[in-house]
């Protein structure tokens, strides 16, 4: 039985160094196959379906100088920050004011295009009430100026005036003076215009609240001039469009009524208004009667072919159904921000349609 066992662990062990060679010899084989630096398991692969190589992003293409960008390179144009100013009326109040330029910068738009906005403040308020509103449409590439008023906020000083103005002390006649800031605002406008930064012939005016009679009574003067005086430099019929926000009928001695018999608001030619009002707030009246005013003294829309009415139309109701704000607020409250793009579209939509006739211009005096 020894021999036996003996015999059979001899015959095992023979049979297991057969296979070992054997296996030797086929893994031997198998490595002749494998590229240089590459291990068995990469020739082999993984033993689930093989992964797809990343493929690179293509590099995007650089815009050409004749597609228009805000940006370019990673680069924005960039957004001054607002300037303080004090402008001189011909009367001599100190205007206080706060100007909004226009984006600067190789990637902005060109200055010369930019869309200059006067906002009016509500009387018995202040141009802290419009700043949200100026600064939006700041940040849409327009230029913005929005002034104190005499007698409101900071401007309520005179040169060679030691007590200082106040608006609830002004009578009637006083009030009425009031245009002569919305006109020394165009003048700061016009400087810039000089100095290529915007386009003072595409003006916009926006008033809130009881300050609109105001602003209509200005725009009527500013088209009261001829439009170029001796020298043949432009001087008057800027403002393109005025933006009315929760209009009320009566300032002092002006009122809408009456101003708004006046040509510059009837007929083909009407100057375009876009009303605005919260129809829930206690003087929605008011402006619901102003847009039904101006609604009479134009032609229906329906009087044109439909190719013809977008370019035509120059009454724009943007009552706000839901709303019971107040004109304050609609221009100062964060949550408004869609109104005023619509304000934003309204206005650009108009001077592109009008860009022909409002070229940009220097109105340096030639001595």
């Amino acid at each position: 039985m020894y021999t036996e066992a003996v015999k059979k662990m001899f015959s095992s062990n023979r049979n297991n160094f057969y296979e070992l060679c054997i296996a030797s010899v086929t893994l031997a084989f198998l490595l002749t196959l494998v590229p240089t630096g590459q291990t068995l398991a990469q020739a082999k692969g993984p033993a689930t379906a093989t992964a797809k190589p990343k493929q690179k992003r293509p590099t995007p293409k650089r815009p050409s100088a004749k597609q228009p960008t805000a940006k370019l390179d990673g680069k924005e144009p960039a957004i001054p920050a607002p300037e303080p100013l004090m402008l001189e009326t011909k009367d001599k109040v100190q205007l206080r004011c706060t100007y909004f330029a226009p984006a600067t910068g190789e990637e902005a738009a060109d200055g010369k295009q930019a869309i200059p906005y006067i906002i009016v403040h509500d009387w018995a308020s202040s141009r802290s009430d419009t700043t949200n509103l100026a600064t939006f449409l700041q940040s849409k590439g327009n230029a913005v100026i929005i002034p104190d008023l005499r007698g409101h906020g900071d401007s309520i000083r005179a040169t060679g005036l030691n007590k200082a103005l106040d608006q609830k002390k002004f009578r009637n006649d006083e009030i009425s003076t009031a245009v002569a800031d919305i006109e020394r605002c165009k003048k700061y406008l016009v400087q810039q215009n000089n100095d290529g930064n915007l386009n003072v012939d595409r003006l916009a005016v926006i008033a809130v609240g009881k300050s609109a009679p105001l602003a209509t009574q200005w725009a009527i003067t500013d088209w009261s001039y001829a439009a170029y005086n001796s020298s043949g430099i432009k001087q008057g019929k800027d403002v393109k469009i005025l933006v009315l926000i929760s209009p009320e009928k009566k300032l002092g001695r002006l009122t809408m009524n009456r101003l708004l018999g006046h040509q510059l608001f009837a007929g083909e030619n009407a100057l375009p208004v876009l009303v605005s009002w919260g129809a829930g707030n206690g003087k929605a009246k008011d402006a619901e009667s102003i847009y039904k005013k101006l609604e009479k003294s134009r032609p229906r829309l329906s009087d044109y072919p439909k190719e013809k009415q977008s370019e035509k139309k120059s009454l724009f109701n943007a009552a706000l159904k839901k709303s019971s704000l107040s004109g304050v607020q609609i221009a100062s409250s964060p949550n408004m921000q869609g109104f005023w793009q619509y304000i934003d579209k309204v206005v650009s939509g108009k001077m592109k349609m009008q860009a022909d006739d409002c070229p940009w211009a220097d109105r340096s005096r030639k001595d």
